[in-house]
């Protein structure tokens, strides 16, 4: 048995197949949609570590995929756009004056892409 994070709490589901054919629509439209937010979590996650190594492309094409594959979870995610005009901005303006500005700001990649740790 196991926890399903579709169904309420305290429900458990002994193997998907059994379910009725309702069931599997219940859970596939949110398994589908926990999936989608867990690809957009993780690709700002490889496009934080892009932005720490101050490759900027890298990090702003890693953002530019998630926001093609799923534009609603993108969009409704503040810490994607904060990412994505972090990477462009380091994309489009000089190292130098890139650094000066986040310095400035008292921002950092973790800042930047909400990656608190603790």
């Amino acid at each position: 048995m196991q926890e399903c994070p579709g169904l309420p709490p305290g429900r458990k589901l002994l193997k998907r197949k059994p379910l009725t054919r309702a069931g599997v629509h219940y859970l596939g439209n949110h398994c589908a949609l926990a999936e989608k937010r867990a690809d957009s979590n993780m690709t700002r996650y490889f496009a934080y570590l892009a932005y720490e190594a101050r490759d900027f492309g890298c990090a702003f094409d890693l953002l530019l995929g998630s926001l093609r594959r799923s534009p609603g979870v993108f969009l409704s995610d503040l810490r994607n756009w904060r990412a994505a005009a972090a990477s462009l901005s380091g994309v489009i303006i000089p190292a130098r004056l890139h650094r000066r500005l986040e310095h400035l700001a008292g921002l950092g990649g973790e800042t930047v892409f909400g990656n608190h740790l603790g």
